[in-house]
């Protein structure tokens, strides 16, 4: 998203909720220019209200019905206070995600999640990320029966492939969210992998190919083999 877009819709959600804004923040591949294709990637939004109203939908409705792509997530402080930071959901994503978003780019108010970050139990954090990575790759094997177009299917394969990989590292505490979102899939493959020693020398050897015209769906799914094996012995056998 360029800058006048995401200004206009953060103008556009000022208006219209005013001082019940807690926090606009902005995350995920586009939110820090990683090398996706934006043709096959959402703009992802999480807008925090000060609590429910029931035409809170309806209004945020007509501001998002006018782009293309904007995925908005809407929470309630009062009911995520409730609700208890521990049973933290957002989406399908669990817990972990909370580290996520305290390091989106703020684009209204004060991110809140930075501020829950000292009361969080990381070992929740970890069985969140697990669920989390078991959820991907049943998403790539949905999609592999489900998706018609070779080309937006190389791409969902190789974007979710690398996350989790990253998520992977993130769960034995190799890398940050910070970091995550600081580096693109091929800096990450060039100086992230190589010296850890719960990726396997198969697993490297086809992510150095990744980005090679002749790199297939029958090679990511084989790629997918292999990352999952790893994932098994590293994570689900310790």
């Amino acid at each position: 998203m360029n800058y006048k877009l995401e200004n206009k819709l953060s103008e556009e959600i000022s208006l219209l909720f005013g001082n019940r804004i807690v926090c606009l923040l902005y995350y995920g591949s586009n939110a820090f220019n990683k090398d996706i294709n934006s043709d096959y990637s959402d703009y992802d939004f999480c807008l925090v209200l000060d609590k429910y109203d029931s035409k809170d939908l309806i209004n945020l409705k007509k501001i998002i019905s006018k782009y293309n792509r904007i995925d908005i997530t809407l929470h309630s402080l009062f009911d995520l206070e409730l609700i208890g930071w521990s049973n933290f959901q957002h989406g399908n994503h669990g817990e972990f995600f909370l580290l996520h978003l305290a390091n989106s780019k703020i684009i209204l108010g004060n991110n809140i999640f930075q501020r829950k970050l000292s009361i969080i139990d990381y070992s929740n954090i970890k069985k969140s990320i697990k669920t989390q990575i078991i959820e991907y790759f049943w998403r790539l094997d949905h999609w592999y029966f489900t998706v018609k177009n070779e080309n937006e299917l190389n791409i969902k394969f190789k974007k979710y492939l690398i996350r989790i990989l990253q998520d992977i590292l993130l769960y034995k505490g190799d890398i940050s969210f910070f970091e995550i979102n600081t580096i693109n899939s091929q800096e990450f493959i060039d100086n992230w992998i190589d010296d850890k020693n719960y990726i396997s020398i198969e697993t490297k050897k086809s992510l150095m190919k990744i980005n090679q015209n002749s790199y297939k769906v029958e090679d990511y799914v084989y790629l997918k083999t292999l990352i999952y094996n790893d994932f098994r012995n590293t994570i689900l056998l310790e």
